[in-house]
């Protein structure tokens, strides 16, 4: 019976992680590790990646615990899944993930560096404010936006940073490179909220597309885009990374342009998840131009990198469907 108990736990944690977005966090944390440090540290790479897990797990739990009803709406109209929605969960079995992800992230934190821990302690008590009376951070459109954008950047990226010990750093440059990141982020987040419009709306959640719109969302999507790219381009002197993003910064500007007029909600959903593909794409030619690699390798890999993310994408469109 205890064994079981425990893989059920054990099982919803791993629900609650949402395995893609933590990844794209850890890339994120990779960045800022390798950013101005050549050696690795397994064992803290791993800590890295626990406590990115546990810190999304807790701030999941909450959220799902906040918006129960809201899901109720989005995800029937969707067929998604949430554990409390779909009544694998129990109310007290979240509070109580969300309780323990929370104290062991702070705890394996400290096994980094005290800085971590500070850093980890600011990730949890945002993720509170974020989802819970009164404060509701999810409700408020435009700051929504922009700080939960700055916490899936900023914090893994000075997670890793602080992970390798760097001492000497260009202020200036590492402060264009996390910004453009933010910036390209942005635009990603804020397509976030385009399957729930039905629910939000039925809720009074004013997420930034239920108060400003499709087309006004996809467009602002694409200048904070736009904006990012040139920051990555203005940091990174390199004339085969420049023909790459152009080669998958192209596709998002025409995906967001088709997204805006889309009215369709699965194709909607399709684009989004196009945009996601090209996107991370950028993000993987950003981690591999910061690896320490030779000039051959880094040549190589951009290559392969950009071909592979740009089949991926286009893969995607393929399944948009066409007006009854």
């Amino acid at each position: 019976m205890y064994v079981k108990t425990l893989a059920k736990k054990i099982f919803l944690l791993g629900q609650m992680v949402r395995v893609r977005t933590t990844i794209l966090m850890f890339l994120f944390a990779l960045m800022g590790y390798f950013y101005a440090n050549d050696s690795t540290s397994p064992m803290k790479l791993v800590l890295i990646l626990i406590v990115l897990a546990l810190w999304y797990a807790n701030g999941t739990s909450l959220n799902d615990l906040a918006d129960e009803e809201i899901d109720k709406v989005n995800l029937k109209l969707l067929q998604g899944e949430r554990p409390l929605v779909k009544g694998n969960a129990a109310r007290s079995e979240l509070r109580t993930l969300a309780l323990v992800s929370a104290a062991l992230a702070f705890c394996l934190s400290i096994l980094i560096s005290p800085l971590a821990a500070v850093y980890t302690t600011f990730g949890l008590l945002y993720g509170y404010l974020y989802s819970t009376p009164p404060f509701k951070i999810s409700y408020r459109g435009v700051i929504a936006t922009l700080s939960l954008s700055a916490l899936y950047v900023f914090y893994p990226f000075f997670l890793g940073l602080e992970a390798s010990n760097a001492l000497h750093l260009d202020m200036a440059r590492t402060t264009l490179l996390t910004l453009a990141l933010y910036a390209c982020f942005i635009a990603r987040i804020l397509l976030k909220d385009v399957r729930d419009v039905a629910g939000d709306k039925k809720f009074g959640k004013r997420t930034f597309i239920v108060r400003y719109g499709q087309a006004t969302t996809a467009i602002t999507s694409a200048t904070f885009w736009v904006a990012g790219m040139c920051g990555l381009l203005a940091y990174w002197n390199n004339t085969l990374f420049t023909i790459a993003s152009i080669a998958l910064s192209l596709p998002i500007v025409a995906v967001l342009a088709n997204l805006a007029k889309e009215q369709l909600l699965e194709n909607k959903l399709i684009y989004v998840a196009t945009l996601g593909r090209f996107a991370n794409g950028i993000a993987f030619l950003v981690f591999i131009l910061i690896l320490p690699l030779s000039q051959q390798e880094q040549t190589y890999t951009l290559i392969a990198a950009s071909v592979i993310f740009l089949a991926m994408g286009t893969e995607a469109l393929l399944h948009l469907k066409k007006p009854a």
